[in-house]
């Protein structure tokens, strides 16, 4: 008779943990976030500096540069200054 009700197991008994559970997104720690905005920035940088010696030209009569270089160094600035607020708003 034992066996018949030992047939399943309640739900609420897989669940049960003695540990506490880790949260499933793990976020890249700070310093990394900062190389990886810094990075980011210069190659950005590069890529612009790049895009003006090849069409120079197009400088001395005030062309825009073609879109990108300009996006990609500032998202590096923008993730950059994201991981200077985290540091500054962590709890010490």
């Amino acid at each position: 008779m034992s066996d018949e009700r030992r047939a399943y197991t309640p739900a609420d008994a897989i669940f049960i943990t003695t540990s506490k559970r880790r949260p499933l997104v793990r976020r890249a720690s700070t310093r990394t976030e900062e190389r990886i905005g810094s990075l980011l920035a210069g190659c950005g940088v590069i890529w612009t500096a790049h895009a003006a010696i090849v069409d120079y030209a197009g400088l001395w009569q005030l062309r825009l540069l073609p879109p990108g270089p300009i996006e990609v160094c500032a998202l590096g600035i923008l993730i950059w200054l994201h991981a200077k607020w985290r540091r500054a708003t962590k709890p010490k």
